[in-house]
């Protein structure tokens, strides 16, 4: 069988040659910087692979905080901290009109914050069903005797093109 050729790259190649050239260098640097140190030595595979990865560090992590930007001038610290003051001041205005029942508040909040979660004040009331429609009753008073003496008619509802009837007397 016929070996077969790579295939073409895009990269033209005196460009990956350079790439590999740089790499190469800063590999060589890297390793010249460690043998300067002699108490900075990078661990090899023989020495990572017999450690025990159950043990604890020896070394305690840091705790300090992270700073909130990384400036490269005094102006763009207090262009900065300028514009974060701005942002948290507009955000608490509009979170306390919010809170205090400002609905339009929503639309208050800075570009670019999440808006904090309305509370939940449950389900709204179901409509009330309409009343059924009664019929007129005919009464007769005497003294102190009332009495039913007749009823009116009988409504009806259509309910797609079917009139129906509420009394078992008028099928529909």
């Amino acid at each position: 069988m016929p070996a077969r050729d790579a295939p073409a790259s895009p990269v033209p190649r005196p460009y990956r040659q350079r790439v590999a050239d740089l790499i190469g260098e800063i590999e060589d640097e890297g390793r010249r910087k460690r043998e300067e140190r002699e108490d900075d030595t990078v661990a090899g595979v023989e020495a990572v692979l017999s450690q025990n990865p159950y043990q604890p560090p020896t070394r305690q992590a840091k705790r300090s905080a992270r700073p909130v930007f990384h400036f490269q001038s005094k102006e763009a610290k207090e262009s900065l901290w300028g514009e974060l003051k701005a942002f948290m001041e507009e955000y608490r205005f509009a979170a306390d009109a919010l809170q205090s029942g400002k609905m339009e508040a929503i639309d208050w909040f800075p570009k670019g914050s999440y808006r904090p979660q309305l509370p939940f004040l449950g389900l709204p009331r179901p409509p009330r069903p309409p009343s059924p429609r009664t019929r007129p009753l005919e009464i007769e008073e005497s003294e102190n005797v009332k009495r039913v003496v007749g009823r009116g008619a009988i409504p009806t509802v259509e309910v797609g093109g079917t009139v129906w009837s509420g009394s078992p007397d008028h099928p529909p």
